[in-house]
């Protein structure tokens, strides 16, 4: 007799198709990035939208604070960008893990991000900035709530990729 595997659900096909396209970029990521939120007396997290213009704005000002006006006129100067979001719909603390990659180095990412967290009222004064040295299973580990818990926690729209990144077999379905 075979042991037979019972079939993937939906959650765990998702979680793997998630985990093999962050493996895939985080193997140019130097930096995993780890935000919290504002601590306020009556402590609420914010919502979803909330958190999307925060990254993308995050996103659009870290992008420019390290490639200026050259991100316009070379498709390789852009950072790697891509934000998970853990906690959402569990009890744990919500936070943000970044996986970042072409940027300048670690002492001008530690500055960036200690002056963008002063002026934002979302973001708690508490961060962590650590070295990729090596990016096996971090998509595993980083996409680990998206088997049930919070099916969207790898926000792909606030993510940037740079083109020279993308496989050249790699095309948009179009709905």
């Amino acid at each position: 007799m075979q042991n037979k595997q019972p079939p993937f659900t939906n959650s765990q096909k998702l979680r793997a198709a998630n985990a093999t396209f962050v493996d895939h970029y985080a193997q140019w990521a130097s930096y995993m990035l780890t935000l919290t939120f504002a601590e306020h007396k009556n402590y609420s997290v914010p919502g979803i939208v909330q958190i999307d213009n925060l990254l993308q704005h995050l996103k659009a000002t870290l992008n420019w604070a390290t490639w200026k006006k050259r991100t316009k006129h070379n498709a390789k100067a852009k950072i790697l960008y891509i934000p998970i979001v853990e906690g959402l719909n569990s009890s744990k603390r919500t936070h943000i893990h970044i996986l970042l990659g072409n940027v300048r180095n670690k002492q001008h990412l530690d500055q960036f991000v200690a002056t963008y967290i002063s002026g934002s009222s979302l973001l708690g004064t508490r961060y962590d900035i650590k070295d990729i040295y090596s990016a096996d299973g971090i998509g595993w580990y980083l996409t680990k709530e998206t088997q049930q818990i919070n099916t969207e926690a790898v926000r792909w729209n606030a993510s940037l990729i740079p083109g020279a990144l993308i496989p050249k077999t790699f095309t948009l379905l179009k709905a």
